[in-house]
């Protein structure tokens, strides 16, 4: 500085002189290729063309430094570059290799000039790199910045990404777009569109979460006012450098195709940084200026979708979105493999892992997600708590800084232990055919037909095959084939990433978008088939379990026969495959989320060409259907039986069997799931034995149990006697009751009179034999089984009873005495089945055995067909009567026969076949004198089928709807005789018993046999007309009882009845010939005429017969109505063959009529004759009389207490030549009778007393009938 003066002639002046340094301020520019260094705080920075327009091909970069020390340089400006081509970078630091904190992408789209503010940007470190690239056309003015320091450092500033705008959005836009199959998938996001043609969703939460390594799958669809489809692109700024033109970035893209959808997916590179990432998807489609669709072009992520700028220019379309999205960590510790754990029954289960290199900890989780271990080990060890069932956990591995992002499945079973099952439960065995069955429940086992996971590398067990008419290069594209997760097809449009599992697991894929340029001309069909049928046989169920994924280019279920998988079963070895188990025409699972699906084929068990196959079916037409689908893990199990073992101890031997019938003898250790025990006969002697059973299951479980079997079985010892009776016969030792088993293995005799035997069921060995002596029984409950050479005699009158209907097998023998001689017929039936009617009397010629037709055309004009005999020389039908007459070689006086019936037994439901004729009209004359009545046609000759007697009345009981409630018995086996009389003593009467008896409720003609009809006998039938002409009776053991005495052929004891008093009158001729009647009163009788109590009488069939009358009706039997009435009177009827004199007296009596007074009342005669005293004698002419006789109990011609005091006052005295009768009042008549009938004195008095000298006293009985005046007759025995 200094100083300058000066004197302008007033004053003086000086200058003060100042030194000024003036600094020029630096104009840098970035070189056009190459780069340079500069250091500095202020000055401007621009692009190699200086003040002008940028060079094309520009390519270089400026360092810039400080020049303060500790300072970071700052720069600031705008850059006007061509948009879609020219940009500028600016790095932190020194060089690119820094952190992009501005730039690095273009800032638009198109050739034209575009202009961008640059924000102020200040260096991190302390420097800053300014980069500048430019092609080869269209220069803009390009960049000039502002470079100044700063004293503090800058931050990292957030990216600022290009927006790329539509001139129209509502054209083309998107409208959902969602991540599948991730770690975390967040809602679908639905949208419209904005007006600029852009939206931005980084701000939604939840994020999509997916590991590294691992896919991202993406479906969006779009739609517009102007296109319904576009050209898809997607980007991911996989750096985080605000653009996503980086090598990789650009994630899917399908340039040249258009689709309204779009499923794509791509992998995360496996060593990402783990954080958020950006994720921009762009959809665009142009019209032609003829409004043509053009698929848009070939556009950027920055790129706007503008109208053309010319009249013959495109316009396009479209819409973009941005997205973020989270990676983590895939942590390297992994679950390399697992080893199952099993215990036999509940207990703790032992599982072991293994982990990836590196493992420190694993963590066991009781769920696929979420939640806290259940426990964590140092080892790959770990024992679980006590289980009862089969149990999934779930296993990672955690290194000290990470744990597996995935869990993996680890299984404890709880293996089945055999459950032994005694049928029964608590054995009583009772015979040697009484079988104890073992059985093990629980004892199965899940089997594998098919379990293919494809981690082979190929199909496995599995084949393609493809049917359709494409070629071999476009099958080789779109077959079933192996692929490893994650896998994204190389396709034009189906790009989705696809993953069965974490990890490289692999599956089977087929698709019918063959990449170009092998496009499909025809429509895609291949089929995924099992290569080799398997065999369901013995399976109990059958499950058919695979994961699934498949895509459709439809979406709702649209074109179902255009597009869809069908999962498809044969039984027949894959010639046909008729049964369709699935079938899908709409989505299913995702690329990184198959479905698992399951089915139940328990129809299909047992079958032994059994296959499946998936079938994929896709259109290709004017285009073709991009879609596809993935299977893995397809398994076909089932239950099927373990194979158990069984093994025993046992003091006694064991006599195991593999079946039921025990024929197949079972050796121990044999596999089998049932074993059958059948007794041995040292173990039946025993009242109980035990013996301890194990069974082994094929899964290495076992049980054991103690058996205890209690012995019902009674074995014949014979140590003693012979005798049935003795309990020291027996094995264990008591006789059998009718719960015990029987086996007789040697000779036994079941003796006595009238003793009865019992046994559960008998079983005679081929050793034994067997004799029931007469009037002995056996009742058995089951059945009787007699081996080969084994005897069972029935001696004659014995009874073999039976309970239970079971059949009976083997041959026992019974004996059927009748008295007869050679004219005799005999009714038979058979108690035995199969035996021949000609051999129960081999020497009776074969035609002499008759049996009855119920109906038969008779020759002549009749007015209907009636029964008749017809030969019966046959195979005698169960139930059946037949007639055989006596042997050759009888004579005429009579005789012991014995029929001989072998075979087995008769025992349960007998159904035997009845029938009738039609005939209902009045009697007409036959072929013979006898008229033929309507009953003709309906008689039907039956037997007992039975080896022991039924009870009448139960079998007509049962019958009662078909049958007339009586039947009718040939009383055969004696000629006439003189037979003494069971009512009068001494009296001698001669009968006829080989005529028929009448026998129904009330009981039967003849006294003494009341209603059990004996093993062999034949007896007549009559059917209701109300029956229909061809009927069935039965037979069954509810007829049968020990009760049931067998010991005559055509009678057996007295039945029980609640109330009966019975009278059996028998007319005699003077020929011996006899007719029976029975009267009574009964529990359930009616005075008027009842089919259950009444029997009908002979009637027109006979010419010789006795009978009571009810209601104008003629009965054989008639049961009255209780209580029983003194005053009661009863009608009897005769018919007489021929002039002469006739006796009707009482053949016997029980219940009142003991104590109770009887007369007949003859109204011809006018005598009233007390027939208990003496039968009664009278003549009579040939004919039928209904009108002569009564049956009273009572002289009605006074009261019984008069009648009873005259009875005592009329008094007889016998001398030895004078029978003196004195009375109290006048004498009117005397007739004095021998026992026989025959009159020895007759006179007529008016005195009080007479006497009588003309009688000769022989000190025999004789009759004293007196009638008084009032015709009061007293009737008295004296002995003279």
């Amino acid at each position: 500085m200094g100083k300058i003066y000066f004197f302008n002639g007033k004053k003086l002046y000086f200058l003060l002189l100042l030194t000024i340094t003036f600094q020029s301020y630096s104009q840098y520019q970035v070189p056009r290729n190459g780069n340079n260094t500069i250091s500095t705080c202020s000055g401007t920075i621009s692009d190699s063309g200086g003040s002008g327009n940028y060079q094309n091909n520009s390519n270089g970069y400026t360092v810039i430094t400080p020049s303060v020390a500790g300072n970071y340089i700052q720069i600031s400006g705008s850059i006007t570059a061509e948009a879609g081509y020219d940009y500028l970078t600016i790095y932190d630091g020194n060089g690119t290799g820094g952190t992009v904190l501005w730039g690095g992408s273009p800032q638009g789209s198109g050739t034209s000039c575009s202009t961008t503010t640059i924000p102020t940007i200040t260096s991190t470190t302390g420097s800053l790199t300014v980069h500048f690239y430019a092609d080869g056309s269209n220069r803009c003015s390009g960049f000039n910045l502002n470079i100044n320091c700063s004293a503090t450092p800058g931050s990292t500033p957030v990216n600022s990404y290009c927006i790329p705008i539509s001139d129209n959005p509502s054209g083309l836009y998107i409208t959902n777009l969602a991540f599948i199959g991730t770690l975390s998938d967040p809602p679908v996001n639905t949208s419209t569109y904005d007006s600029d043609g852009y939206q931005d969703f980084t701000s939604l939460t939840p994020l999509a979460i997916q590991a590294q390594g691992e896919g991202v799958n993406i479906t969006a669809n779009c739609t517009g006012n102007d296109h319904l489809r576009g050209t898809w692109k997607a980007w991911v700024d996989w750096n985080n450098d605000g653009d996503f033109s980086d090598s990789g970035e650009l994630v899917y893209d399908i340039q040249g195709f258009a689709g309204s959808s779009v499923t794509f997916g791509f992998v995360i590179p496996a060593s990402q940084t783990p954080g958020d990432y950006r994720m921009r998807i762009r959809v665009n489609n142009g019209s032609s200026w003829l409004g043509s669709e053009t698929f848009g072009f070939n556009f950027s992520s920055c790129d706007n979708f503008e109208y053309g700028s010319g009249m013959f220019s495109d316009d396009n379309y479209g819409e973009t979105e941005d997205y973020i999205f989270t990676v983590i960590e895939n942590c390297s510790a992994t679950i390399t493999d697992v080893t199952n754990g099993s215990t036999c029954g509940s207990g703790i289960v032992s599982l072991n892992a293994n982990g990836s290199s590196g493992t420190t900890e694993y963590r066991w989780y009781a769920n696929e997600t979420g939640g806290s271990p259940l426990a964590t080990t140092p080892s790959g060890n770990w024992n679980t708590p006590n289980l009862t069932s089969t149990t999934t956990y779930w296993v990672t591995a955690y290194n000290g800084s990470c744990e597996s992002v995935v869990r993996t499945e680890i299984t404890a079973l709880v293996n089945p232990t055999p459950t032994l099952t005694f049928t029964p439960s608590n054995p009583l065995i009772c015979g040697e055919n009484e079988v104890l069955e073992l059985t093990t429940s629980g004892d199965t086992e899940t089997v594998h037909l098919i379990d293919e996971d494809f981690e082979s590398g190929n199909l496995g067990v599995f084949t393609n095959i493809n049917n359709d008419s494409n070629g071999n290069a476009t099958d080789n594209k779109t077959k079933f084939q192996n692929r490893t997760s994650v896998h994204v097809p190389s396709t034009n449009v189906w790009f989705p990433a696809i993953s069965s599992g974490f990890g490289t697991n692999k599956f089977a894929l087929a698709l019918s978008d063959a990449s170009s340029p092998d496009y499909p001309s025809s429509t895609v069909q291949n089929f995924l088939a099992l290569s080799n049928s398997v065999n369901s046989t013995d399976f109990l169920d059958l499950t058919l379990k695979l994961k699934l994924y498949y895509s459709r280019y439809y979406t709702g279920g649209a074109n179902p026969t255009n597009e869809y998988v069908a999962i498809e079963l044969s039984t027949d070895g894959g010639a046909t495959y008729p049964v369709e188990i699935d079938n899908f025409t709409s989505n299913v699972g995702i690329g990184t989320r198959f479905v698992t699906l399951s089915y139940d084929l328990s129809a299909y068990i047992n079958q032994p060409n059994l296959k499946i196959r998936v079938r994929h079916h896709s259109y290709a037409g004017s285009g073709w259907l991009p879609d596809g689908v993935a299977v893995d893990n397809i398994e076909l199990y089932g239950t099927k039986p373990l194979n158990t073992a069984f093994d025993w101890t046992s003091a006694l031997p064991i006599n195991a069997y593999q079946d039921f019938a025990c024929t197949i003898p079972y050796t121990s250790g044999t596999p089998a799931v049932n074993v059958f025990i059948k007794p041995t006969l040292a173990q039946l002697e025993q009242s109980s034995y035990t013996f301890t059973v194990s069974a082994i299951l094929s899964n290495g479980c076992y049980a054991t149990d103690d058996i205890t079997v209690t012995n019902n079985s009674k074995i014949w010892n014979g140590s003693n006697s012979t005798n049935w009776s003795d309990p020291d016969n027996w094995l264990p030792s008591g006789v059998p009751t009718i719960d015990n088993c029987v086996i007789i293995p040697d000779n036994v005799v079941v003796d006595g009179n009238g003793y009865d035997a019992f046994a559960k069921n008998l079983k005679v060995k081929s050793t034994g034999n067997m004799n029931t002596l007469s009037n002995n029984s056996i009742t058995v409950k089951e059945w009787v089984d007699v081996d080969a050479g084994g005897i069972v005699n029935l001696e004659n009158a014995s009874s073999l009873i039976q309970i239970d209907n079971i059949a009976n097998n083997g041959v026992i023998s019974m004996k059927r005495n009748a008295e007869i001689n050679l004219l005799s017929y005999v009714y038979w039936s058979t108690p035995v089945a199969n035996f021949s009617s000609g051999n129960i009397s081999p020497a009776t010629p074969n035609g002499f055995i008759w049996k009855w037709n119920p109906t038969i055309n008779n020759g002549g004009t009749y007015a209907g067909n009636f029964g008749n005999w017809i030969n019966g020389n046959e195979t005698m039908a169960n139930g059946k009567g037949y007639i055989v007459k006596g042997p050759n070689g009888y004579t005429t006086s009579t005789q012991t026969f014995t029929a001989t019936f072998t075979g087995t037994p008769n025992n349960g439901d007998i159904n035997v076949p009845i029938k009738r004729g039609t005939y209902v009209g009045s009697p007409y004359t036959g072929p013979t004198t006898t008229p033929v009545t309507q009953d003709d046609d309906n008689w039907n000759l039956l037997g007992n089928p039975y080896p022991s007697a039924i009870s009448t009345d139960a079998f007509l009981t049962a019958n009662s709807t078909h049958l007339t409630p009586f039947v009718k018995i040939w009383t055969h086996g004696v000629d006439p005789a003189p037979i003494a009389n069971p009512f009068y003593g001494s009296y001698q009467l001669n009968y006829d018993v080989a005529d028929y008896m009448t026998y129904n409720s009330l009981g039967g003609t003849q006294a003494g046999f009341d209603g059990y009809i004996g093993a062999g006998q034949g007896f007549f039938v009559l059917m209701n007309d109300a029956a229909s002409t061809n009927e069935t009776v039965i037979f069954n053991n509810s007829m049968r009882s020990n009760v049931n005495r067998n010991d005559q052929f055509y009678r057996a004891s007295q039945s029980q009845i609640n109330e009966r008093h019975r009278i059996w009158l028998k007319m005699i001729s003077p020929t011996g010939q006899s007719s029976d009647a029975l009267v009574g009163y009964a529990t359930g009788a009616a005075t008027n005429f009842d089919p259950k109590f009444d029997a009908p009488a002979m009637d027109i069939k006979t010419n010789f017969e006795l009978y009571s009358i009810a209601d104008t009706k003629k009965l054989a039997i008639q049961g009255r109505a209780l209580p029983f009435d003194l005053d009661d009177t009863i009608p009897l009827g005769i018919t007489i063959p021929q002039n002469g004199s006739y006796t009707i007296a009482i053949s016997n009596i029980d219940g009142i009529f003991n104590s109770q007074d009887i007369y007949l009342e003859d109204l011809s005669l006018g005598i009233i004759h007390d027939l208990k005293v003496s039968p009664y004698s009278f003549s009579s002419n040939s004919g039928t009389f209904d009108n002569r006789f009564i049956l009273r109990f009572t002289n009605s011609l006074l009261s019984t207490e008069t009648f009873n005091s005259l009875e005592n006052d009329v008094k007889i005295f016998a001398t030895e030549n004078t029978l003196r009768i004195e009375a109290p009042e006048n004498i009117q008549s005397v007739v004095v009778y021998d026992i026989l009938g025959k009159t020895l004195f007759t006179g007529k008095y008016s005195e009080t007393s007479i006497s009588i000298h003309s009688i000769l006293k022989t000190n025999n009985t004789i009759l004293v009938k007196t009638v008084l005046a009032d015709g009061t007759i007293i009737n008295k025995k004296v002995i003279y």
